[in-house]
């Protein structure tokens, strides 16, 4: 245990007051639509849903309008949901269990001894509260959380993706079949014969219980003792949830939502206003409150039904379409290219969405490009789409294009429009070009050696460049795709490209250090300080990228997108970052942004847009920005600082910002009030320049801590407050 010395005189508690920061980013009205809802649950008259990309949304009209009040969980999603009194927890893949006491508005983790944080399931047998995990089998909790003990004697396979409890019976589906415990989980019994699939869905009512598997459905009437199949009527494969509805059950398949009122015998089809097809849109969960029933579908949010599945209806209001891939903005119309194949658009900066859904076969939205009268978007497995009036309706141009099989290896991930012709990277097969707006195809890639192109940029005016963002650095073309060459940065896979133009036009790239694919966002890259052919971070060409320079001083993030506005550039991946001196230094603008995971960015009249990876579109205005880091000055600072925290008092997480005025070896850390190291944020050299962190203190106590900066023989410590 590692201690600093300090002398505690007197340690005041009172709130700590500081100047409000009104310039910051504000979340728009949507879109809405496109989250994956993977688990319901009911507290009191609130639903709660859980969403694929971590996020809880909460509904306290039976579903029918949604809000958010939490950042994202975690970005791996949310699994599952457990209730207890005013307790409401939440299992996450790579998150563990979450625990919320004020009806979701704020949450800690509570993982103390669970050693596998991959949680596919919870339930609750009296008071203990059980977790289904993905390679550690069961975990009990009498605590509420607080302490996790494995309970595994007899279970046989530790992969247990779903709990159900039957009294005091508790059920685990697993990759095996379904195992009992009749003692609180101390001891499992074996599954039977017959019942050794792998389940997929797991539901106890009235004495039964029912298990979803590869073979269809099961129903045991003696306690798991035996299975009987219970499939009449059912059509499509992979079952995967149930609910039960008053004296009835539904479960969902790839065929639709089916419902029996005879406990299984006999199955009617109950999918009347879900999307079709079912194979595309599955429903993952159902929830119910009181004669009400929602489904969670894959990419189109929650649908809601209150006759008992005869019809349904959308009931998505208020819950964002949270993975917004791409953005363009043309003659003050925002387009967002959502997951979900959705492409909405907005006329009035965001205050309401208008959604379009380009096709039911593909699922992602990576590259937009255009005008309102000539519009392209790329897509996953289906390539590029077009439309002629202003996004309302979509058209495939695909031919000549790639068609792989299986289709979902084939990614669209960015368009460059140059004249007439138009330029579409893919994930594997290099570049193609059309030269009649998409109709069709011819590949474009003689002297082109990287095939995963993530980037395109069009040169200045007047220049014939055309460059390419590849796993195998950047290649730059002068006869419109005919033949590349290699431009630098060959050691290095190129997520984003920008160009300022100007009378010397300049070229950014953002790379990370050898071969790979970028698909995500690179806001965790650590970041290089070594020569350009064998670095990480931002480089700048001013030769038309014959020679490369790194330039990213102040940028803590690998940049995942760029935008330009006049010569002011923008660069997002974890946080957004503004240079007003071609990438010189960079300041963070990111203020009030509460997911800082962001995909995509575009600058429409006097505002910058953010699509992010959590929270749908952000908009903040561009004057705040770019006068706030000229007010800054764009030198490296002239000494060493380090900034109070903000905000502060923290709950769970806090910005740190520090300055430095020339090239040092940075140590950030956290130390608790007995002076005990909890936690390094920082640990790297860094160029001189103006940086911020963030530090979650989810897993920490509420009560005061101290953080110190150190850099060369300066050190200064500070302290904070977490309060939750």
């Amino acid at each position: 245990m590692k201690y600093f010395s300090c002398f505690l005189l007197l340690i005041s508690l009172s709130l700590i007051d500081g100047n409000p920061l009104v310039a910051q980013w504000i979340q728009t009205n949507g879109p809405y639509g496109g989250s994956s809802v993977t688990a319901f649950v009911v507290s009191g008259n609130n639903v709660f849903a859980g969403t694929n990309e971590g996020e809880v949304f909460r509904s306290t009209n039976k579903g029918i309008s949604w809000t958010i009040d939490n950042a994202c969980l975690s970005i791996d999603g949310i699994t599952s949901f457990a209730v207890s009194d005013s307790n409401i927890f939440a299992g996450c893949l790579r998150g563990g269990v979450f625990l919320s006491t004020d009806d979701g508005k704020s949450w800690t983790t509570v993982n103390v001894g669970l050693t596998s944080t991959d949680v596919y399931a919870l339930a609750f047998v009296g008071k203990t509260l059980f977790a289904g995990t993905a390679s550690g089998g069961v975990f009990r909790s009498t605590d509420n959380g607080n302490n996790w003990t494995p309970v595994d004697s007899g279970l046989t396979n530790t992969v247990v993706s779903k709990l159900a409890v039957s009294g005091t019976d508790l059920f685990a589906g697993t990759d095996a079949g379904v195992f009992r415990s009749t003692d609180v989980g101390k001891s499992w019994t074996a599954p039977t014969s017959g019942m050794t699939y792998l389940i997929q869905g797991l539901a106890a009512a009235h004495g039964d219980v029912f298990a979803a598997t590869g073979g269809g459905v099961f129903v045991s009437t003696d306690n798991g003792g035996s299975w009987n199949s219970a499939n009449n009527g059912l059509t499509g494969l992979y079952p995967s949830a149930f609910a039960v509805c008053g004296a009835d059950i539904f479960v969902a398949t790839s065929g639709g939502v089916f419902r029996s009122t005879d406990w299984g015998t006999s199955w009617d089809i109950a999918s009347s206003g879900l999307p079709a097809p079912y194979s595309v849109y599955p429903i993952y969960a159902f929830g119910t409150i009181d004669t009400t029933l929602l489904a969670g579908s894959h990419t189109d949010g929650v649908y809601r039904s209150t006759n008992y599945g005869a019809s349904w209806s959308g009931a998505d209001d208020g819950m964002t379409a949270t993975i917004v891939h791409s953005l363009l903005a043309s003659e003050g119309t925002v387009f967002a290219g959502a997951y979900g194949a959705l492409v909405f658009n907005s006329t009035d900066s965001g205050a309401s969405w208008t959604p379009v859904n380009i096709s039911t076969t593909c699922y992602d939205i990576y590259a937009m490009a255009g005008s309102r009268t000539n519009l392209f978007a790329g897509a996953d497995f289906l390539g590029v789409f077009r439309s002629t009036d202003g996004g309302a309706t979509w058209t495939a141009v695909n031919s000549g294009l790639p068609t792989p099989s299986p289709a979902y290896v084939f990614s669209i991930l960015s368009l460059a429009i140059s004249g007439t012709n138009l330029f579409a990277a893919t994930n594997g097969y290099g570049v193609y070009l059309s030269t009649d707006d998409g109709t069709s195809w011819t590949s474009a890639n003689s002297g082109l050696s990287g095939f995963y192109v993530n980037a395109l940029a069009i040169g200045p005016v007047g220049s014939p460049a055309v460059f390419a963002g590849t796993n195998e650095g950047v290649f730059r073309s002068t006869d419109n795709g005919l033949s590349w060459d290699s431009s630098g940065l060959a050691n290095t896979t190129v997520s984003a490209l920008a160009v300022i133009p100007g009378p010397n036009p300049e070229i950014f790239a953002s790379a990370v250090k050898n071969s790979g694919i970028i698909i995500l966002p690179l806001g965790t890259e650590s970041k290089s300080t070594a020569s350009a052919e064998d670095s990480t971070g931002v480089f700048r060409s001013t030769d038309n990228g014959a020679s490369w320079t790194i330039v990213d001083s102040g940028l803590a993030t690998v940049p995942y997108c760029f935008t330009v506005s006049g010569t002011n550039l923008f660069a997002a991946g974890y946080g957004i970052f503004l240079s007003t001196n071609s990438g010189t230094t960079w300041i963070e603008v990111d203020s009030g942004l509460a997911n800082r995971n962001i995909l995509s960015l575009a600058v429409s009249g006097d505002r910058l847009y953010a699509g992010t990876n959590g929270s749908g579109v952000w908009r903040r205005p561009l004057s705040e920005m770019i006068t706030a880091v000229r007010d800054k000055g764009n030198d490296s600072p002239s000494k060493f600082t380090l900034s109070q925290n903000y905000p502060n008092p923290c709950n769970p997480t806090t910005a740190i910002s520090f300055s430095l005025p020339s090239r040092s070896m940075v140590s950030l850390k956290v130390f608790d009030i007995l002076g005990r190291e909890v936690s390094t944020i920082v640990s790297e050299e860094l160029q001189a320049g103006s940086y911020t962190r963030q530090w979650n203190a989810s897993a920490f106590a509420s009560g005061v801590y101290f953080y110190r900066l150190q850099a060369g023989t300066y050190s200064e410590t500070k302290r904070l407050l977490l309060l939750k």
